[in-house]
């Protein structure tokens, strides 16, 4: 992959390319569009990081992956930021689905955990990636707090597909996911 970027991007650095990878993923039609963009953005010089945070939206994974270890060091000022960030590019739908997900998970691993499965077995079994299940563990002290969000999530949830919520925009929504995060603290 980094061959294939460096032929058709020859003035990219290294930490350039790495976070371009980080960002677009190995959706090879994603990758084409986006050194297509670059090289219109960037017809001199080298293409460095700050150009690549710039130019190239990161995917929703890799978006999501910088607002979950906010939240899961329960730093809600630096959550808040991310979510922010994440809201300009993504819809509100699909980053609140794919926050519950990935809490879900969390909760799912913490518990096994806490019944003494074997950490590889939890990490199988939940087909979660090692570097990400490594992460998830050195924050596990905090589920109570995490159990106590994704609560606050699931009424979220219910209240917006209901109606019962603040409204029925997606700011109902998107302000209900504010107000959730700038509560999370630590204890």
């Amino acid at each position: 992959m980094r061959e294939y970027i460096r032929k058709k991007l020859p003035h990219i650095d290294i930490t350039a390319l790495s976070r371009f990878i980080e960002y677009t993923g190995a959706d090879i039609n994603r990758i084409e569009s986006e050194i297509d963009k670059l090289a219109l953005y960037k017809q001199d010089g080298w293409i460095t990081e700050e150009d690549i945070k710039s130019t190239v939206i990161p995917t929703i994974e890799t978006s999501i992956f910088s607002l979950t270890d906010a939240l899961f060091l329960l730093d809600s000022a630096l959550a808040h930021r991310e979510l922010l960030a994440i809201l300009e590019t993504h819809n509100i739908h699909y980053v609140f689905s794919t926050l519950q997900s990935t809490l879900r998970t969390f909760l799912y691993a913490s518990k096994l955990l806490s019944m003494s499965y074997e950490p590889s077995n939890v990490q199988s079994l939940l087909k979660i990636h090692p570097y990400a299940f490594e992460k998830m563990r050195k924050n596990m002290r905090h589920s109570e707090r995490i159990k106590v969000l994704f609560s606050t999530f699931v009424i979220l949830d219910k209240q917006t597909k209901t109606g019962e919520g603040i409204g029925d925009t997606d700011d109902a929504l998107r302000i209900g996911l504010e107000k959730a995060i700038l509560c999370l603290q630590k204890n």
